[in-house]
């Protein structure tokens, strides 16, 4: 709900995108609507540019397919989108903005179309790193739905309490309330990621610095994660994972 209260704060009513008036109603709806195309959308900010009243931005934006975009079905794939943005402000608020994306990128990316050879060298490691992310910020999120699509059905995993676990079980404790006897995790963040690729298998290793709440008391704890994904019919799914606490001095 906060995203679509931003489109009152950022644009002017008089706005225009790519030369055309905006519909700030309309804006606001499409951001909470109940069947987005994307889940655990993401947009990353490369590069920002201000000259004046006008700013120049350079993102990428990447999710997970859970709803039909430009009449193609969902795929549950991560999708990778570039784009460029050009903003001209005034009191304050956006006025014009001009918007250049990458969306055939992204279609070739979620229909499994042939790419070429230097991006499908880049592409199977940023894929598996947007979805090690879109995992965690499903699992905060409570969004089993999402969980389900990046799970293969025989996904199994040793967390860091040595307990062996199934995608049921991922999907259920992903689902369950937090209680003050159990430990809720509040945010995730990764570092050291690293992804290597063999072919239609890749394994994922990073640090996992997680912080949450056991009764009533803020704990802070770091995890090494490895996590193994496979690509079947076309699609990246976590196969396992295994995760160990870092014991601090």
């Amino acid at each position: 709900m906060r995203r679509a209260e931003l489109v009152e704060e950022l644009f002017d009513h008089s706005a225009v995108i790519n030369g055309m008036p905006i519909d700030i109603d309309r804006m606001k709806a499409n951001l909470i609507r109940a069947d987005p195309p994307f889940t655990n959308f993401r947009i990353r900010i490369e590069e920002l540019i201000t000259s004046g009243d006008t700013a120049v931005a350079k993102t990428k934006g990447s999710g997970i397919q859970s709803g039909t975009w430009f009449g193609l079905p969902p795929t549950g794939k991560v999708a990778t989108m570039d784009a460029s943005d050009i903003f001209t402000f005034r009191n304050g608020k956006i006025v014009e903005q001009w918007h250049i994306a990458d969306r055939l990128g992204a279609m070739v990316q979620l229909a499994g179309l042939p790419l070429s050879p230097a991006t499908s060298a880049e592409q199977p490691a940023e894929t598996i790193m947007n979805l090690e992310r879109a995992w965690s910020d499903a699992y905060l999120r409570h969004d089993t739905k999402a969980i389900a699509n990046i799970l293969a059905h025989d996904f199994v995993g040793i967390d860091g309490r040595g307990f062996l676990s199934d995608k049921s079980a991922e999907l259920k404790e992903a689902d369950a309330p937090a209680t003050a006897s159990t430990f809720q995790i509040l945010s995730e963040n990764y570092s050291d990621m690293q992804v290597r690729v063999f072919g239609s298998t890749a394994v994922l290793t990073d640090i996992n610095h997680v912080k949450g709440r056991i009764g009533g008391k803020d704990v802070a704890r770091r995890y090494r994660r490895t996590t193994v994904w496979v690509k079947r019919e076309g699609r990246w799914q976590c196969v396992s994972f295994h995760a160990s606490q870092i014991l601090e001095p």
